[in-house]
């Protein structure tokens, strides 16, 4: 069965090898297949990046600006091309995963535009008795397209311990824990639950709260990717051709699709990051001829599991990465 520009059985090789194509074309522009993809993606008003920069925010009327893109970007190129290709396919995927379906079906939203992909803020109406769960019924304002709901009785399946969270009072306003990603740890029961995340020492910790006590909810959003992180470039062909270090993960990380296996729980997660990429020599012992630069834009779908007995979330990869000269790599952790 077809869906959308891919078939459902598609490995994740048969894309590598259907962007390295599009990569070797000239006329590629023309593709019967990708022409509707490379057409959107090639006006520059079609990505997010522009968005970000023009997007005026309705209460304020000031402008906003993102804080990951302080320029603006070049018109997308074959690079954006093979990224926007990457992210349909895992898109496209999810859309067909029975767990999606199942937390789609769990609360009914606004719809969401285009335009503004990151910054536009939605109504949220939830019912707890798709948690299974009293019948409460809550309506939140203001939770963006990324965020997930929480307030009362409700949280949102795609919520689980073990992952990084950062947390908006929507309320307030305000980001909790002193604007940190914190790994959580727990989720309690009853209709107020004490969520509880890491604390900052092993004594008492004080970093939790209670899922009722804000009548206006609480939004999560997940940080598979934070600065600093380090992860080994890997070519097409697998081999490491040098490093790349986080230098910003400030913009918004978004879940596309959750999975079970043996046990664990796997998380694909959109990210857009500025790395600072180090080449290194090649398998014959000859120097790069790459030179290391910073501020690399780097996007990509990471990969984070939480294994069976691991306390916390880990990120083995991030698929689909355009390197300049490389062509479409992944990066992998260094375990």
């Amino acid at each position: 069965m077809e869906t959308g520009y891919f078939s459902r059985t598609q490995s994740i090789e048969d894309v590598n090898l259907e962007i390295e194509t599009l990569f070797q074309s000239t006329d590629y522009r023309k593709d019967e297949i990708l022409e509707p993809l490379v057409s959107h993606v090639g006006d520059e008003h079609g990505w997010k990046e522009w968005r970000a920069l023009g997007h005026v925010n309705g209460k304020s009327g000031r402008k906003a600006r993102h804080a990951a893109h302080v320029r603006q970007p070049n018109k997308p190129g074959l690079s954006r091309i093979a990224n926007a290709v990457w992210r349909e396919w895992y898109k496209q995927q999810a859309k067909e995963d029975s767990v999606l379906e199942n937390e789609e079906s769990s609360f009914q939203d606004s719809p969401i535009t285009e335009e503004d992909e990151f910054t536009f803020e939605r109504d949220v109406t939830v019912f707890g008795a798709d948690n299974g769960e009293a019948p409460t019924e809550y309506t939140l304002h203001g939770v963006k397209s990324y965020e997930l709901p929480v307030i009362g009785t409700y949280v949102d399946k795609r919520v689980v311990p073990g992952f990084k969270y950062s947390v908006r009072n929507l309320e307030s306003n305000k980001l909790l824990f002193k604007s940190r990603a914190l790994p959580l740890q727990s989720i309690g029961q009853g209709y107020g639950k004490r969520i509880t995340f890491k604390g900052d020492t092993f004594n008492e910790n004080t970093n939790y709260f209670y899922s009722d006590t804000n009548s206006e909810g609480y939004a999560f959003s997940i940080k598979a990717v934070q600065e600093v992180q380090e992860f080994i470039i890997c070519d097409n062909s697998d081999l490491p051709i040098g490093r790349a270090i986080v230098q910003n993960a400030s913009m918004p990380q978004r879940e596309i699709k959750m999975e079970s296996k043996d046990g664990a729980v796997v998380k694909y997660v959109e990210v857009n990051l500025i790395c600072s990429v180090i080449y290194e020599s090649n398998a014959h012992g000859l120097m790069s001829l790459h030179s290391s630069e910073d501020g690399v834009e780097i996007s990509g779908i990471a990969k984070a599991v939480k294994h069976r007995k691991a306390k916390e979330a880990i990120v083995e990869c991030i698929d689909g990465v355009s390197i300049p000269g490389f062509g479409i790599c992944s990066l992998h952790a260094e375990l």
